[in-house]
């Protein structure tokens, strides 16, 4: 789904990229009024933590040292994340139990555990990710978390797009192409 580098140089490269987007992001949120900067708030803070969720799971797999690709959050949902370096993908997960992501991560490990792929748990946090905006269309629907709601699930739409284009490409079949689909 997502492309992965396997030189941890390219993945920094690709990291400072999404910490400047992400840092400009939460900047610019200062000049919301109050409501919209509240949503917006929201809607970026649990990207950045999808982000680095899986930030972690990939370090973890791949060896690499968690710290230097963590993206800063102002107003994170997950406690703790920097505190500890976990040893394994299930560790890590458990830790995360008691944040708005457990039950969403942790109905994946038995997938993880049979496939030993991390592209379940992207796929699951996506999908939590899509009914957040959901629920921030409807709760704010004459405000801006309407549009950054919308516009995120236009975003997945597009990712949805290029699974079946690549899918296709590959000639997998449709159930593995349904899969990899988000919504």
């Amino acid at each position: 789904d997502e492309f992965i580098p396997e030189s941890p140089q390219l993945l920094d490269i690709l990291i400072a990229l999404d910490k400047y987007y992400f840092s400009e992001l939460q900047r610019s949120v200062k000049y919301l009024k109050r409501g919209d900067k509240k949503i917006a708030s929201r809607l970026i803070s649990m990207e950045i933590d999808i982000s680095n969720i899986m930030i972690i799971l990939r370090s973890i797999t791949r060896g690499y040292e968690i710290e230097r690709f963590i993206i800063p959050n102002r107003s994170s949902y997950l406690t703790a994340l920097d505190e500890y370096t976990p040893d394994n993908v299930i560790e890590f997960i458990e830790n995360l139990s008691k944040t708005i992501y457990g039950s969403v991560l942790e109905d994946v490990v038995p997938i993880y555990k049979r496939t030993d792929s991390l592209l379940y748990f992207e796929l699951a946090l996506k999908r939590f990710l899509i009914e957040e905006c959901k629920k921030i269309m409807k709760e704010h629907q004459f405000q801006l978390g309407f549009i950054l709601g919308f516009l995120k699930l236009k975003e997945m739409e597009i990712g949805n797009l290029k699974a079946i284009c690549v899918g296709i490409g590959e000639s997998l079949p449709s159930e593995e192409i349904r899969d990899l689909l988000v919504f």
